[in-house]
């Protein structure tokens, strides 16, 4: 009995943290949320992930700024490795 709890800890815990990496895209180096004024240029991604216990599609989208379009880019490049479905990725300067 004591085998089958624990084993159910373990899965339960698995997909805890399947689940929690799903959604999480690369963390924005150089840069940060654009609430913080960052910087001038913001990144926005948005796609779609495929859980690999299940086979379900989950939408995910993003969005940080940074101080310059390398960083920018380097940042949507990534998320764009990340995503299983990438769909709309660009960087744009706000605040002109």
């Amino acid at each position: 009995m004591r085998g089958i709890l624990c084993a159910a800890a373990l899965l339960a815990a698995t997909i805890g943290t399947a689940a929690a990496g799903l959604s999480d895209p690369p963390p924005p180096r150089g840069g940060g949320p654009c609430e913080a004024g960052a910087g001038p240029w913001m990144g926005t991604f948005s796609g779609r992930r495929i859980d690999p216990l299940n086979d379900w599609v989950w939408p995910v989208s993003a969005r940080a700024c940074f101080p310059s379009e390398y960083l920018c880019r380097r940042w949507v490049s990534e998320v764009q490795t990340w995503a299983d479905l990438p769909g709309l990725m660009r960087c744009e300067r706000i605040g002109r």
